[in-house]
């Protein structure tokens, strides 16, 4: 079941994205991708359109049904592969932080409802990687912090 997840792919800006725990995908609307790129949601269909043979229904966007100022209509929505896509049709610096953004979005980066558990959760991981690159740290410091942070990401 897709579930709403609210995101800061910019800080300051929260953006909302509906996704499902065990799939590493998501889906934007059309209205929030365009604000997100800074552009007009009209500006963002004519990107889809003018690049049918490449913006493919099912890959790259799906008509879904979601909540919008009338209540739940069928609108499109974009996937992850979509927004990948639609940001390398835009020369700008926002949309290279979103792709980015995109390609690092993984299922399990997003507590859903509740941002501080986010925020933790990716200092974690954060933390975690730069135990792992540190060549300096004794193996039992590294053993040690790597089962804190295990026993962490457990209760969030």
């Amino acid at each position: 079941m897709m579930q709403k997840i609210i995101v800061e792919i910019f800080p300051e800006q929260e953006t909302i994205i509906y996704g499902h725990e065990d799939v590493n995908n998501f889906f934007i609307s059309n209205k929030d991708f365009a604000e997100v790129l800074g552009i007009s949601p009209s500006n963002l269909r004519a990107v889809k359109s003018g690049n049918e043979s490449i913006l493919h229904k099912g890959s790259h966007w799906q008509l879904l049904r979601m909540p919008t100022q009338g209540g739940m209509q069928m609108t499109t929505a974009w996937s992850k592969q979509g927004v990948i896509a639609v940001c390398n049709f835009q020369n700008t610096h926002k949309a290279d932080e979103v792709k980015r953004w995109a390609e690092k979005y993984t299922s399990g980066q997003f507590i859903v409802g509740d941002k501080k558990k986010a925020d933790v959760l990716t200092l974690v991981t954060e933390f975690y990687e730069i135990i792992n690159d540190d060549d300096t740290m004794s193996n039992n410091t590294r053993k040690e912090l790597t089962q804190l942070m295990k026993k962490i990401k457990s209760q969030l």
